[in-house]
């Protein structure tokens, strides 16, 4: 697997300093490629003692995902940011920052000559690692069953996390973004990874 080059990662021109809330909630969460935000919201709505990062690189998704924030403006536990989520997490997260990470319907980039896009085959997924504290959670998603079971294998034996849970979500769940509701409503299966760090 290729190096991660960080100073080859420009820095995003954002106004954010982690350090000033942090010790405002409990934890520290991120959702990468967090999209039109029903998940960040519900999320940040059940977890009023934690704090949400949700990063959205596309322009459209990223516009709505705004727009949703300022329609809970209750919710000062989630701040969304328009960037992409490598540069974000190289430039602003610190080690051992994150609680919890998620990644909800990533991309599965399907083509196998893309097969190193994909988050867990990234040399940047060590530096999402480091940004991560001992004992933290990754959650990952997806409708694609050979994505899982691609995800699963990476997770455990190239990047050493420990499996908490390999599961296919209940049709009848509470679907947690608007590609997860898409998928049950056709009757699709939908695969939830839950793994952890261990040190």
């Amino acid at each position: 697997m290729r190096e991660f080059h960080f100073d080859r990662i420009p820095k995003p021109a954002l106004a954010f300093d982690l350090k000033a809330s942090q010790g405002l909630y409990s934890g520290v969460d991120l959702e990468i490629g967090a999209g039109q935000g029903l998940h960040a919201v519900q999320y940040a709505k059940s977890h009023p003692n934690r704090l949400l990062l949700a990063v959205e690189k596309t322009h459209t998704r990223a516009a709505l995902l705004e727009q949703r924030r300022h329609n809970h403006s209750e919710l000062t536990n989630l701040r969304v940011f328009h960037a992409d989520a490598v540069a974000f997490v190289t430039h602003f997260l610190g080690p051992a920052t994150l609680d919890r990470v998620f990644l909800l319907y990533p991309n599965p980039y399907a083509k196998a000559k893309h097969a190193n896009l994909r988050w867990h085959n990234r040399p940047f997924f060590r530096q999402l690692l480091n940004a991560m504290k001992p004992g933290s959670e990754l959650t990952m998603a997806t409708n694609l069953e050979w994505c899982a079971a691609e995800a699963r294998a990476a997770f455990q034996n190239t990047w050493q996390l420990q499996e908490v849970s390999f599961a296919i979500i209940a049709p009848e769940s509470v679907p947690r973004t608007h590609f997860e509701k898409k998928y049950l409503a056709r009757g699709e299966k939908c695969w939830n990874l839950v793994f952890q760090k261990v040190q």
